[in-house]
């Protein structure tokens, strides 16, 4: 690998990093210049990694040039819990019947209710493992791919209370509890945050 791609890579994780944290507000313009001198590189890795952080929709091309973060309304992560929501159930149809959870998942993290972090990463982790049921690596992607978008707001969610219970409680259901029970406790944790969306999405900037 060339010193310009591995520089480009460690430029997109290290950016996408702090997107997925949510340290940048929506709308805010990332200026090449400045991001380059951050990371102590030239503009082009920096270009190539923006370009593809765009490809998964984590950056926008603004419309005069150069990148920006997406801005983000209450619609438009309501359409996001939705489409996760429905590539979450489907994935449940295929959970194998007549397992134990502790034939195929493993133990869900110990981790602290108010460790926003912790929690988003261990939410990240529990619904991709609800995705693999489907045998298809392209709906583990496509839930790979919504969840990164979400998983910002993810880390806001601290102001909703028990999170902690409510993920041990699909781990517990997604794995060996009954299917039906399984799916109202996915529907019922959507459903919270979607009468939510208006008080999760962070000012602009």
């Amino acid at each position: 690998m060339s010193p310009e791609a591995v520089a480009a890579e460690r430029v997109y994780r290290g950016l996408k990093r702090v997107i997925l944290e949510g340290q940048f507000a929506p709308g805010t313009m990332l200026v090449v210049t400045t991001i380059a001198r951050e990371f102590g590189t030239s503009i082009a890795p920096v270009r190539d990694s923006m370009q593809r952080l765009v490809g998964e929709r984590l950056l926008d091309l603004h419309i005069g040039g150069g990148f920006q973060m997406p801005r983000l309304t209450a619609g438009g992560l309501a359409h996001l819990y939705s489409w996760h929501q429905d590539l979450i159930k489907l994935a449940l149809k295929f959970r194998r019947s007549g397992t134990s959870s502790s034939d195929y998942q493993p133990a869900f993290p110990s981790i602290s209710d108010d460790d926003t972090h912790a929690l988003a990463e261990a939410t990240a982790e529990l619904f991709l493992h609800i995705a693999s049921y489907s045998g298809n690596p392209e709906h583990v992607e496509a839930v790979r791919s919504v969840g990164q978008r979400l998983h910002a707001t993810r880390i806001r969610e601290a102001r909703l209370s028990n999170r902690l219970r409510e993920l041990e409680r699909i781990w517990e259901l997604a794995g060996s509890g009954p299917l039906r029970d399984a799916q109202e406790a996915i529907r019922r944790y959507h459903r919270r945050r979607l009468r939510q969306v208006s008080r999760l999405i962070p000012s602009e900037d």
